[in-house]
């Protein structure tokens, strides 16, 4: 995990993962919730993602398991609200597109990013990409998610694409 995340931010931004990084991803945000860094946590939807609820021994809807995820972190629905990403080839940079969107039409001018620690960098330089100039302060914060070589190898790979190509 990162340094500790010290100020206040308008929302937090948990990106989309796998079940095991989201997990991590929540409970880094429900717990900067509770120390008051934001009053809002926002979260990724895509239409149609399912997750397999071992809790409740069934399929549920990504959305539905974020939710439970959080409020069982006391973090109250109310304060939650999932981000439509059309996902396209490149997911980050789907991601960074359409949350950039949404805080410039609702005026937010700080925005705390939740993502995997060796994932920060991209995150940072992508969403910064969509935002630059435009009044928005970003934080981007570290889960407690592990990562393997296979995916550490894999975002120094996007890492350069993303400059060369994409940013």
């Amino acid at each position: 995990m990162d340094a500790p995340i010290r100020g206040k931010a308008d929302a937090i931004y948990v990106l989309g993962g796998g079940v095991r990084s989201t997990r991590a991803h929540l409970k880094r945000a429900a717990g900067l919730y509770h120390r008051g860094i934001s009053g809002k946590i926002l979260y990724f939807h895509r239409a149609g993602d399912t997750v397999k609820d071992w809790g409740l021994g069934r399929v549920i809807s990504r959305d539905a398991w974020v939710i439970r995820q959080l409020t069982s972190l006391g973090v109250p629905v109310s304060a939650t609200e999932a981000v439509p990403v059309t996902e396209r080839f490149w997911g980050t940079y789907s991601e960074a597109e359409a949350v950039s969107d949404l805080v410039l039409k609702r005026n937010v001018t700080s925005l705390l990013l939740i993502t995997s620690p060796h994932h920060t960098k991209r995150v940072r330089r992508t969403f910064a990409y969509f935002l630059q100039e435009q009044g928005v302060t970003l934080f981007v914060g570290g889960s407690d998610d592990k990562a393997y070589l296979r995916e550490l190898l894999a975002e120094h790979v996007k890492l350069r694409v993303y400059g060369l190509f994409l940013l």
